[in-house]
């Protein structure tokens, strides 16, 4: 880990890059929704080529979050493997960023399919963004839990200690 944290600071951080990566497709979402809502926005696309957009769209996003999935599995399982607890941290800030980029990458996708047609699945489908990133918000006992952290490891993230190596005797009882 090259920054020096604290248990606090480093949820802080995932909580930051997560709601990064929302803030400007939710900003954009919002404007464009209502924008629609009040007839305001031309329709680009016309009606008859709606589903044309909207089920690639729902596939690309949905091959992107089985991607994501599969992957934050398995950096997750390389973080359990690991024995540097600062480096498990590494890993699993790698993993849930990962996951973050792609839940706005599906989100940009989803709001311009809405801009280019208005069309209201695209809503639904924003909601279940929304609802993914609410589900899986980094925070400090779900890093506990996801890596399995005990003892030292879990007082660091949950008591607000300093992120170094753990001592030898926590590792034997991880």
């Amino acid at each position: 880990m090259n920054e020096q944290y604290t248990g606090k600071s480093y949820v802080r951080t995932l909580q930051n890059i997560a709601f990064a990566s929302q803030g400007l497709p939710i900003v954009a979402f919002i404007y464009i929704y209502l924008e629609s809502t009040h007839n305001e926005l031309p329709e680009i696309i016309p009606g008859a080529w709606h589903h044309v957009l909207f089920l690639p769209v729902m596939a690309v996003c949905g091959l992107l979050l089985y991607w994501s999935y599969k992957n934050y599995k398995n950096l997750i399982g390389q973080a359990l493997a690991e024995n540097d607890f600062a480096r498990q941290l590494d890993i699993y800030k790698r993993a849930t960023t990962t996951r973050y980029i792609v839940y706005g990458t599906c989100a940009a996708f989803i709001t311009a399919g809405l801009y280019l047609t208005s069309y209201e699945p695209f809503t639904v489908l924003f909601a279940i963004m929304i609802i993914l990133l609410s589900a899986h918000n980094p925070n400090a006992r779900r890093i506990v839990r996801e890596l399995r952290l005990k003892d030292h490891k879990k007082d660091v993230i949950l008591q607000d200690m300093e992120i170094t190596s753990a001592p030898q005797d926590d590792e034997k009882g991880h």
